[in-house]
């Protein structure tokens, strides 16, 4: 036994709350649970946290145990409350009453009288009428007991009520700043995905953005008590989801429109797949203009990313029809062109297409450069059908 121990047990019998904190934490604390103690009047309130939520009855019957043996007379009623640890308010609370409670009485003399029922540990089995002590007096003229007594009731009533007033204060604004912490943190999830303009990313944001107003919502509001923080938080939730819901809904809205759009690629590389001549090629082309203009005139059409990559994957189409048109144009009797050209260049440095030594120049070959764009073209076909 430690030297400051006994000490320790003293304090807690003179009703000491952090004393009788600290003997309660000595079997608790190594099973994970927190102990806080704090006395309002006569009432001693001990909190019990831990992960999971604590055990009531086994709490409860450990706590009237400790504290009974203690004999403390200053403490009328003990009221446990056992809370998970994160929640803002006690998941359940329970109360009781010592017997070793002393209430103070006045004799017919005016003079406060205290008797003590607890008796030394060598006397404990013994009934003995506890001897009255007197430790004041005030009596100077005779006194009406029922009045003398109003003040003191009136006052009592009165402590009472700014004591569970303080109490549900601290309630108030502890679940308030609580849920505020946990709705900022849902906040700083938002627009935070690889792909922020992607529909299911945008409904992650939805979610979040929903559980956050919903904590707002849910947590007790009195516009008294409220702390100045809680109400802008929740408007700016409130104003966010709102604004993503809007943005859902129109993106949801270009659903057929950005179905159909993709179709008609998907088509364009299912044909490349079997083979096209240059005429319909260039006819395919043109139809793929058309309805990728059509989608774009669409309300937040341009910032989904299924437009975005059918406008990469059109860009690559576009540039291997120039590049079959040049082919053309050129006059080439072989079946290459020279790498040394505008678009050769570009071929080589942008698709990486390797150029070959013919005859001391280097060329490129018409198959190899359509094939590469094209490549490059399903692939953004691809991911669009992958963000629909």
């Amino acid at each position: 036994m430690s030297a400051t121990q006994p000490n320790v047990v003293e304090s807690a019998k003179q009703g000491n709350p952090k004393a009788i904190a600290a003997l309660m934490s000595r079997s608790l604390k190594p099973k994970g649970i927190d102990i806080k103690a704090f006395l309002k009047n006569d009432c001693l309130n001990i909190f019990l946290e831990s992960a999971e939520i604590p055990p009531q009855q086994a709490l409860v019957n450990f706590t009237r145990r400790g504290i009974e043996d203690l004999g403390i007379q200053t403490i009328k009623t003990v009221k446990v409350h056992g809370r998970q640890t994160g929640s803002a308010l006690p998941n359940w609370s329970e109360g009781f009453s010592l017997s070793s409670y002393i209430k103070p009485v006045i004799d017919d003399g005016g003079a406060i009288v205290v008797t003590s029922t607890v008796l030394p540990s060598r006397q404990q089995g013994q009934l003995a009428k506890p001897a009255p002590r007197r430790v004041a007096i005030a009596k100077t003229k005779p006194i009406r007991h029922d009045i003398a007594w109003m003040p003191i009731v009136a006052g009592g009533v009165a402590t009472v009520g700014l004591l569970c007033l303080g109490g549900f204060t601290f309630w108030v604004r502890s679940a308030q700043s609580s849920a505020i912490a946990q709705a900022q943190d849902l906040v700083e999830k938002v627009g935070q995905s690889e792909n922020p303009r992607n529909i299911q990313a945008l409904k992650t944001d939805q979610e979040n953005l929903q559980k956050a107003v919903n904590l707002l919502e849910e947590a007790p509001q009195l516009p008294m008590l409220n702390i100045g923080a809680f109400k802008t938080e929740a408007n700016k939730a409130q104003a966010q989801l709102s604004a993503l819901d809007k943005t859902i809904q129109a993106y949801e809205a270009l659903m057929p429109e950005l179905q159909n759009t993709l179709d008609q690629f998907s088509a364009m590389d299912s044909a490349l797949d079997v083979g096209m001549n240059y005429r319909d090629y260039g006819n395919g082309i043109r139809d793929l203009k058309v309805v990728l203009d059509r989608l774009g005139r669409q309300p937040g059409a341009k910032d989904h990313l299924v437009y975005q990559d059918l406008e990469a994957a059109y860009d690559h189409y576009e540039f291997a029809y120039n590049v079959w048109n040049y082919y053309i144009e050129s006059d080439e009797n072989h079946k290459f062109f020279p790498a040394s050209s505008s678009y050769g260049a570009l071929l080589v440095s942008e698709y990486q297409v390797t150029s070959h030594e013919i005859v001391g120049q280097s060329y490129i070959y018409l198959d190899t450069a359509l094939s590469t764009v094209w490549s490059a073209a399903s692939q953004k076909v691809e991911d669009a059908q992958a963000s629909l």
